[in-house]
């Protein structure tokens, strides 16, 4: 998946994680799933800055009114979030843990 900037992408903003989690297997290439699905889950912080920078802004996450920033609050169990708010940078997070899960779940289907 790479940065699309101000330009606009070739599919519709989603609101919820799963939504995001579709858009990124078909837009992310075989390379980089491969190197994620193989990376341990206390790793993925190392891809914070680069693809998670990706998705907060490819998803529009910074603005205030982003379904999918409050999908993640909702889903975020590590912090308590009394006004159903997570900061983008949190909330690219739980995407990139959902992401690497279904990355996950499908290798093993595949192994079956």
């Amino acid at each position: 998946m790479s940065d699309k900037n101000d330009t606009e992408a070739p599919y519709d903003i989603p609101e919820t994680i799963e939504e995001a989690v579709e858009i990124m297997l078909q837009n992310t290439n075989d390379k980089d799933k491969e190197v994620i699905s193989k990376m341990q889950e206390k790793d993925l912080t190392l891809i914070h800055h680069g693809f998670g920078t990706c998705i907060r802004n490819n998803f529009k996450m910074w603005k205030p009114t982003s379904k999918l920033v409050q999908a993640c609050a909702e889903r975020d169990n590590s912090i308590k979030h009394r006004s159903h708010y997570i900061h983008p940078d949190d909330a690219s997070g739980v995407v990139i843990k959902a992401f690497w899960e279904k990355l996950n779940e499908r290798d093993r289907n595949l192994s079956d």
